[in-house]
């Protein structure tokens, strides 16, 4: 692998991996912006629920106050002869005052019911409160704070409104009722989130009174909060002068819907990053190995020859001064064997330079068979050839005896026929033996002492003279 190719995949895996650790630091910064958004949104609903049910809370009792301190209405009630006509006045002067009112109640100190317009919906439990706040007549008391709860009448679940009040000599208590339905409207009008809101008693935790869709005699759960509900309350918020509390319960699928959608998104995000950063990394691959393989081809081509696939003359100097470098320091010995081809002249003349070059590529192919993996083959041009022959001995005796026989074995091997165009053709080499001398360190002079021996050889078939034919 090129270095650049290794810095192109590793500049694109860093690139990856920044942005996604990007994409998830947003979702995750994302996802606690919406948490915090979520505990003040569910805050503000308690807070907001609370204050609007204790102003409904204080507009009630204000009004009673008010009712309580009308002397002249109080007295006109003396001016009526039958309890029918009182019940009628008290009615229709209390629907002004109140008129949300579900009914109305007049206790005496003893907590006896004067008059009512709602028999069958005083409780039990109205009874008993009736009874205490008639208590508070016979005591030195300014202002009286009657804390409100629901009073759980079959039927019809309500809040009442209790005031004691003087009226001329006589100590009364006025009691008025009021539908559920007015609480569960203001749970309702405050829904700012997709939380539920429920409103407990204080006096008796987890029980609810109302929430925001039913009354409690309308629930078809469980009256008291749950354990996992009791660990998701976020937001709890008193009513002032009441028995309540307004409590928000995290809806966890409000959470997860938005994780869902977050991931989603993110996910889809990430997606299009990938196929984008797929396609970038495939032509930036694609263009690398475009790149090395010109590359390689031309560090190919600048060290071997194009028509045979030999090593050039580059190459084998390169080699030339490492063997030369190995026998300075090693003694190791090493050889050329300078090689050229008899007639091939001729052979260019007579059948063209196509077959000329295919006679040339065989050469190449049959010396490149002929060597051993750690010689070298190189061809200097035309039809001038070079073999390496590395490591021959440890003297030179041997290696110029190893020399002379390998030399006799190419000339063997590589005077067989050649087979080009349909022909076959005797193209003989002259193989001329140099072995390598501590005393010359010049490449240039070594390849020159090469081709007079080869020169030499040369002469010596000549006086043979052996004509170029062709076998039939």
């Amino acid at each position: 692998m090129r270095h650049s190719t290794g810095l192109f995949i590793s500049m694109m895996i860093s690139l990856l991996v920044l942005v996604s650790a990007a994409l998830w630091w947003r979702i995750d910064s994302e996802a606690q912006q919406f948490a915090e958004h979520q505990h003040e949104l569910i805050q503000k609903q308690a807070e907001l629920t609370a204050d609007s049910i204790q102003r409904r809370m204080d507009s009630l009792r204000n009004r009673m106050i008010a009712v309580s301190l009308d002397a002249f209405w109080m007295k006109d009630l003396e001016h009526f002869s039958t309890v029918e006509q009182i019940q009628q006045a008290l009615h229709e002067r209390f629907k002004l005052y109140f008129p949300e009112m579900n009914g109305f109640s007049i206790a005496d100190e003893q907590g006896e019911i004067l008059w009512s317009d709602m028999d069958m919906y005083v409780s039990d439990a109205c009874r008993v409160d009736i009874a205490k706040s008639a208590k508070i007549l016979s005591l030195e008391s300014g202002y009286f704070n009657y804390q409100p709860y629901l009073h759980a009448k079959p039927g019809d679940y309500h809040f009442d409104m209790i005031f004691p009040v003087l009226w001329g000599e006589k100590k009364l208590v006025f009691f008025m009722s009021f539908k559920a339905q007015h609480l569960m409207e203001t749970l309702k009008e405050y829904l700012i989130s997709g939380h539920g809101s429920y409103l407990l008693r204080l006096d008796k935790p987890g029980l609810i009174e109302v929430t925001s869709e039913q009354v409690r005699d309308k629930l078809t759960r469980p009256f008291f909060l749950q354990a996992d509900e009791l660990d998701h309350i976020r937001a709890r918020v008193p009513v002032n002068h009441t028995l309540w509390e307004v409590a928000v319960v995290e809806n966890l699928q409000v959470t997860l819907d938005f994780w869902h959608r977050l991931l989603r998104d993110g996910a889809i995000a990430w997606g299009v990053f990938v196929l984008v950063w797929g396609t970038l990394l495939w032509f930036g691959l694609t263009h690398e190995r475009r790149q090395s393989y010109l590359f390689n081809k031309l560090s190919h081509l600048s060290m071997h020859d194009e028509l045979t696939g030999l090593a050039n003359r580059r190459m084998l100097v390169r080699l030339m001064q490492q063997a030369l470098q190995e026998l300075k320091h090693e003694g190791v010995q090493s050889g050329l064997l300078y090689l050229d081809l008899n007639d091939f002249k001729p052979v260019n003349d007579r059948y063209g330079h196509d077959v000329g070059d295919h006679l040339l590529k065989q050469f190449g192919e049959r010396l490149q068979q002929c060597i051993r993996s750690n010689d070298l083959a190189a061809r200097l041009g035309g039809d001038e050839f070079v073999v390496l022959l590395q490591n021959l001995a440890d003297n030179a005796a041997d290696a110029e005896k190893k020399l002379q026989e390998t030399s006799e074995r190419y000339e063997r091997l590589l005077s067989k026929p050649y087979l080009t165009d349909g022909k076959c053709i005797v193209c003989t080499p002259s193989v001329g033996t140099i072995l390598m001398r501590p005393d010359v360190h010049d490449v240039d002079e070594i390849l020159k002492q090469g081709d007079e021996a080869m020169y030499r050889q040369k002469q010596k078939i000549k006086a043979q003279a052996r004509p170029l034919r062709e076998v039939e």
